[in-house]
C-alpha cells in the first residue's frame, strides 16, 4: 500500500494548513496539484504547481474557467486509473 504523502501550505495569516497530496498533472502548459486539506471534508482542491528545482510555489487559481478545465482533466485522468 502506497503511503500517503503530505505537504504544509503556508496561509496569508502565517498558519500552516497540513494538506494530502493526491498527484501532480500536466495541463495547458502548465502544472498542477491535487490536495485535500483537512477542512474539506475529503474534498479535492486543485492548485497551480511551479517546480523551481528542488523546491516548489503553489498558488491559487483565481481564474474560474482554468480552474474548471483543469478540475476535468483532474477528473478524467483520475477516471482512467478507475
Amino acid at each position: 500500500m502506497d503511503e500517503k504523502q503530505f505537504i504544509n501550505l503556508t496561509m496569508a495569516d502565517g498558519k500552516q494548513l497540513k494538506c494530502e497530496v493526491v498527484g501532480v498533472f500536466p495541463f495547458a502548459g502548465k502544472e498542477y496539484v491535487a490536495l485535500i486539506p483537512p477542512d474539506r471534508g475529503g474534498a479535492v482542491e486543485i492548485l497551480r504547481y511551479e517546480s523551481k528545482g528542488e523546491t516548489y510555489d503553489i498558488y491559487s487559481i483565481e481564474d474560474d474557467d482554468e480552474y474548471d478545465r483543469a478540475a476535468e482533466e483532474y477528473e478524467r485522468l483520475i477516471s482512467e486509473v478507475v
